[in-house]
């Protein structure tokens, strides 16, 4: 999932480029019934949510941005769940131990003669330092006096804005531009301190409709999969916005440095910081396959590979996998994506305390799902070659193509 730029430091939570999209729809409808068996879609003993944390300031409501098409007040109760999780995963000591101290401490590293494209954060000392989790949640507490949430709204005329989740641009004066939300009445924006970064954070505007007009009607597991989508976007954000507001001069920069020098060389990774989160956190960036936030359907891992040799064999943890079909070509250079569906009882267990009871004791990510289904994408301009396997992983378990 590639970051879209439009300068200024702006970073972005983008859907699939519109050609993948159509074939994995349509791959999802040739095994629509596996998907419903692996437990994709969920069910109605779903657990509810029992998370009880305090909701971190940054997204207390005085944060977000009131005026028209910004009721967050209306749906601020809806949101807690996605809130709580969000703040779970900015103040459990395990999930902040490994990936922040690097956005604070590293050492920015720019090759002489290249762009952005090859920056990199360097590792210091200071990131194992006794100290670091506390100056980690300092500067997370520093940022909840200064940043601003909205709702972006929809615009016929700027259809870049319908394929991203959610923007993160260093400064609320220039929000107009990316999030079509003017720092300018009729808005009320949150107050700030003066002589400090402010970065803005705009969520797609279908998350605000879902959770005002959708929310009553919706299943147990739609409401769930909205709820984590959002609770991912706000973190990846705010690894963008983390970023911004300890080095100012990044806010400038076209694109962001790689987490770290060794990324460079691997394909499944992407240089764009909250992306590197999603990967840290969850096992790779989880998406839904239809592009849609009001709708939202089934989640997956999606993440890129080696292009494989023309005619060989697809192997998904040292099994062969089966071949669906010939699709349409998708633009671009040739690749594989794999796609490795969750289940809803994962999605679930992030907003219970048993699921992150579960977490803490096995030390490994909470990304044990049984049995699930996995898509295999071998993508050239001319057509796409799709694969399926039925995997089981356990915790602390990858998928491995092969």
């Amino acid at each position: 999932m590639n970051s879209i730029n439009f300068g200024q430091g702006v970073h972005e939570t983008p859907f699939f480029p519109e050609d993948q999209e159509t074939n994995l729809l349509n791959v999802c409808l040739t095994i629509k019934a596996e998907l419903i068996a692996s437990g994709t879609q969920g069910n109605d003993g779903l657990p509810q949510p029992s998370l009880t944390n305090e909701i971190h300031p940054l997204f207390k409501l005085s944060r977000w941005v009131t005026g028209p098409n910004q009721d967050t007040e209306r749906i601020y109760n809806r949101l807690k769940p996605a809130l709580r999780l969000a703040s779970l995963l900015l103040t459990n000591p395990k999930a902040i131990s490994s990936y922040w101290p690097r956005l604070l401490y590293g050492h920015h590293v720019h090759f002489s003669g290249y762009d952005c494209t090859r920056d990199y954060l360097e590792p210091s000392s200071r990131e194992t330092s006794p100290s670091t989790p506390s100056a980690v949640s300092d500067t997370f507490l520093k940022m909840s006096k200064n940043v601003s949430f909205l709702f972006m709204f929809a615009n016929p005329a700027r259809p870049d804005l319908s394929r991203v989740f959610g923007i993160t641009c260093p400064g609320r004066d220039i929000s107009d531009s990316h999030t079509l939300v003017p720092f300018a009445k009729p808005f009320k924006w949150p107050r700030v301190q003066r002589h400090r970064e402010h970065p803005t954070i705009g969520l797609h505007h279908s998350f605000y409709d879902f959770f005002a007009y959708q929310y009553l009607k919706a299943s147990t597991s739609l409401r769930y999969r909205q709820l984590f989508v959002l609770a991912q976007t706000l973190v990846h954000e705010v690894a963008h916005a983390f970023s911004m507001f300890v080095h100012p001069e990044r806010g400038e920069l076209a694109v962001e440095p790689w987490y770290c020098r060794e990324f460079m060389q691997d394909v499944t990774q992407r240089q764009e910081l909250g992306w590197t989160w999603e990967r840290y956190m969850f096992g790779g960036a989880l998406i839904p396959i239809n592009n849609n936030v009001e709708d939202m359907g089934p989640l997956a891992y999606s993440l890129h590979h080696r292009v494989p040799g023309q005619g060989q064999r697809v192997l998904v943890n040292g099994a062969e996998a089966r071949f669906l079909g010939a699709y349409p070509g998708a633009h671009g250079a040739p690749r594989r994506m794999s796609m490795s569906f969750v289940t809803m009882e994962w999605v679930a267990g992030w907003f219970t305390a048993e699921g992150w009871r579960e977490w803490e004791g096995s030390g490994v990510m909470l990304r044990a799902m049984g049995g699930h289904l996995v898509l295999v994408l071998d993508q050239t301009p001319e057509q796409t070659l799709v694969y399926v396997a039925e995997v089981f992983t356990g915790p602390g378990e990858e998928v491995w193509i092969g």
